[in-house]
This record gives C-alpha cells, sequence and structure tokens, in this order.
C-alpha cells in the first residue's frame, strides 16, 4: 500500500512487551519446535493450481479495474515469485527452521525487498514505534473506492480537520479491537463532509504541499506504531497456535484469517507490509498443507 507521512519512521518494532513474555514465549517456542518437527503435512508436491494462477497469487486486483496490472507480465513474474516464495518458506516452517513469527515476517521482508524495483530500503524499515506523527494513506486513484464507501454513510464521528477551522469537518469511522480483553485502536477512515472536497483544491494543496495531513480530505490513518509491538506479540501467539500439528482445518483457517486481520491493521513496515501479510499467511497454509494455495 503506498502510504504518506509527515516524517519518515525508522526505528525497529519490539516483538514482546516485556522480559517475563519473552521468557514465556521463547519457552513456548522450543517446546513447539519439538512438537512440530515434521508433524505437519507441509506443501504437497505438485499444487493444483495451473500456471496462470499461480501467477496471480499476491497481485494487488482493485475494484476499479482501471488500475489492475494482473495481465501485465512483470505482475505475473511477480505473482509467481509470490506463490513460489511461499511455498518454499511454508517448507521451512514444516520442517521446523523457523521458530517464531518474527523470523518468518523477516523472511517475507527479504522477498518483498527483493522485488522492489526502485526505493528498495524502505521495504526493509519497520515503522518507528515512537513516532508521534501519524501514518495515513490518501484514498485517491486506487484507493478512491473506499472513499465511496464511506462518504454516504451517516455514523461516523464527525471531527475538525484543521485547528484554524478553514476546512470542513471530517467523518471519522475508527476500528477497534480487543487484545486479551483489552481494547485496541486500529485503523481510522476519514472523509470529508464534503463529499467533492479534493487534494488538488487550493485550500487543501497549500496544506499538503507542506506535508501537513489533513491537507488530505478523504484518507486512511493506519494503526499506531505504539501499537504495533502488542499487535505483533498477539501474532505471535496465533502462530503458535496454528501450527499445532493436531489443529482441525476450520480452527486453522480461524486463526489464519485473525492473523491476516491483525497484521492489515498493524501495518509493522513503511512499504509492503500487505503483501508480507499475505506471504505470511500463505506460507503457513503452505505448511500446514491447505488445499489449493
Amino acid at each position: 500500500m503506498g502510504c504518506i507521512t509527515s516524517k519518515p519512521l525508522v526505528s525497529s518494532p519490539r516483538w514482546h512487551n516485556s522480559a517475563t513474555n519473552s521468557e514465556n514465549l521463547e519457552t513456548g517456542q522450543r517446546s513447539h519446535k519439538a512438537s512440530l518437527y515434521g508433524a505437519i503435512s507441509g506443501s504437497p508436491e505438485r499444487s493444483e493450481l495451473t500456471w496462470h494462477q499461480q501467477s496471480l497469487v499476491g497481485v494487488a486486483r482493485w475494484p476499479d479495474k482501471e488500475y489492475n496490472r494482473d495481465h501485465v507480465p512483470l505482475q505475473m513474474e511477480y505473482g509467481r515469485s509470490f506463490w513460489n516464495e511461499s511455498r518454499k518458506i511454508g517448507s521451512a516452517l514444516a520442517n521446523g527452521e523457523i521458530q517464531n513469527f518474527e523470523d518468518l515476517w523477516e523472511k517475507a521482508r527479504d522477498w518483498r525487498y527483493s522485488m522492489a524495483n526502485h526505493d528498495e530500503n524502505i521495504f526493509k524499515k519497520p515503522r518507528n514505534s515512537y513516532n508521534e506523527f501519524p501514518f495515513t494513506t490518501p484514498l485517491i486513484n486506487q484507493y478512491n473506492y473506499i472513499k465511496e464507501r464511506y462518504s454516504a454513510r451517516t455514523d461516523g464521528s464527525l471531527q475538525k480537520l484543521d485547528d484554524e477551522g478553514l476546512l470542513p469537518p471530517a467523518k471519522e469511522f475508527l476500528i477497534t479491537d480487543k487484545i486479551f480483553g483489552e481494547p485496541i485502536s486500529l485503523t481510522k477512515i476519514v472523509c470529508s463532509s464534503d463529499s467533492s472536497a479534493h487534494r488538488d483544491q487550493r485550500r487543501y494543496s497549500d496544506l499538503w504541499s507542506r506535508g501537513l495531513d489533513y491537507g488530505e480530505p478523504h484518507y486512511i490513518q493506519h494503526t499506531s506504531s505504539e501499537e504495533v509491538p502488542k499487535i505483533l506479540h498477539h501474532v505471535n501467539d496465533l502462530f503458535n497456535e496454528v501450527l499445532q500439528s493436531n489443529l482441525s482445518t476450520k480452527k486453522a483457517l480461524k486463526f489464519l484469517g485473525e492473523i491476516h486481520w491483525w497484521l492489515a491493521h498493524a501495518m509493522p513496515d513503511e512499504r509492503g507490509s500487505a503483501a508480507k501479510s499475505e506471504l505470511c499467511v500463505r506460507a503457513i497454509a503452505q505448511a500446514k498443507g491447505l488445499g489449493k494455495v
């Protein structure tokens, strides 16, 4: 997902909430390996997907087909590489070579970095846990469909976009969830109450050109980077659960859905988090031998 922010975000995320949690988690990981090694099925030798289907894996497709590039040779090569890497990492998981979600994410990060055509290093940068500036994505171009879905809704919380009161107020739609019973604020959709507002209008472009987030009338405000370590700790717990060899397919799919949900909201890295999240989930599915993946 293409993102903009006021300042660069550069430091590493913490994967554990405390030393005590880390010790418990590491102990669980060590015993986890002993119970898993050679016990889960891994990827089948031959996939049921056709060559064309394999070429679509991991390739972005949008409601507005104008932005779809899944037929372009370069994107098809990307999809094939994505599919092959998911099987490779899935095999490593099944063999017990990957011990925790942090290592799995690092594998996905390395692959996405290798596929970047420019600005490669940004695909390896975690979001800074202590950055006070929000990380946002404007709802333009391929993301415009989100604005269209939310603009007509009347259940948003009306908030000021700027301190000076020069801009129309915005409707905010905050997504929340809980980790161990504790509420956590996740992604927020922000849409100007003026449905015709556009970033190219002078009152917005003047602010936007100065790098101010409220120069965007419609945008996604991503989960605060302060919440990322807590989310990743929870994802690591889900990772340990889903790899249990005696887990039913129904429960495994439920855990995979939860992992994807949390990662999509966490957006741990500056760029490429969506692809890395899907790659991790597909690799786990490959390790579990789950169907036509």
